[in-house]
């Protein structure tokens, strides 16, 4: 059985874009010998979203379906896999921040609207408002 580990950000660069082979190498010896499994966070998902569109130049589109693709390994488990997993669907078919995409998401699976002055809400399906609303 597979110990579980969390995820840093530069382990899940690491498989999407296998930059430094070294490292890619010591992780798929660590996979085969099923020796880890990994555990990846919303925050660690928000980070990456970031470095792959602003430091690796992909599009919005493809860092969502890496991802996507991700979560179908049997070694690698998103926590709030279903609102991270909504998530990613909506930003990567949009020009909207992960962030965004994220809260809304968040707030449809918990049941809250968003407290927001932020108009790109209104492309999502979240209940928000604008605080003077509640006013």
């Amino acid at each position: 059985m597979a110990n579980r580990y969390f995820a840093d950000t530069n382990v899940i660069l690491r498989i999407l874009t296998g930059d430094d082979e070294a490292q890619i190498q010591t992780l798929v010896t660590l996979f085969e010998r099923e020796a880890i499994r990994l555990v990846v966070t919303s925050t660690v998902v928000t980070e990456l979203c970031w470095i792959l569109t602003k430091y690796y130049k992909f599009k919005q589109e493809d860092a969502g379906n890496a991802l996507l693709a991700l979560m179908e390994y049997s070694d690698v488990e998103f926590e709030e896999e279903g609102i991270i997993q909504k998530s990613l669907q909506e930003f990567k078919r949009s020009s909207l921040d992960f962030v965004d995409c994220y809260l809304s998401a968040k707030a449809i699976y918990s049941r809250l609207p968003v407290l927001t002055w932020d108009n790109d809400f209104r492309k999502l399906e979240a209940e928000f408002y604008k605080p003077e609303e509640l006013l």
